[in-house]
């Protein structure tokens, strides 16, 4: 008894992705927008591993300029553009907020602390290290444009 053929659609590279996203910089918006840019990448044929990659990745970065970039009675804005593709995943996060502490841009550093007494914060930086490769940041005409690739899933760069 031997195996049946894998669907084509399962044999087929992912569709490209290509979305821009403008929205206020909120915990709720960057929620949904997360949920919707998900959404798109399954659809698009992207795997697992390569979707909760790029959730965390987008989630920190658009977390930290919710919470970082701007005082919370004043929330700010955030344009996301995310280019998918069978070669690679590229992202550009854009903040009207703050600039930002050029020592985030330096090779992380993990919180100190053991299981029992972990840090609550500060993971966030490292982890954007971890999972994604070629970070560029620069700071033009009052807003942040951070970009970058991510490091694993689906390949090379963009």
């Amino acid at each position: 008894m031997g195996f049946a053929a894998p669907p084509d659609a399962m044999l087929r590279a992912p569709r490209r992705v290509d979305r821009r996203c403008v929205f206020p910089a909120t915990a709720l918006s960057v929620r949904r927008v997360l949920e919707n840019l998900m959404r798109d990448m399954r659809l698009a044929g992207f795997g697992a591993d390569t979707c909760a990659e790029l959730e965390l990745l987008l989630a920190e970065l658009m977390n930290n300029v919710v919470e970082h970039g701007r005082p919370r009675a004043a929330p700010g804005i955030l344009d996301v553009k995310l280019t998918a593709s069978r070669r690679g995943v590229a992202v550009e996060v854009r903040d009207d907020g703050r600039p930002l502490p050029p020592h985030l841009l330096c090779a992380p550093v993990l919180p100190a602390g053991d299981a029992a007494g972990a840090a609550e914060g500060g993971y966030g930086w490292p982890l954007i290290h971890m999972l994604g490769e070629g970070l560029r940041h620069d700071r033009q005409a009052g807003w942040n444009v951070t970009a970058l690739r991510l490091r694993s899933g689906v390949g090379a760069a963009v």
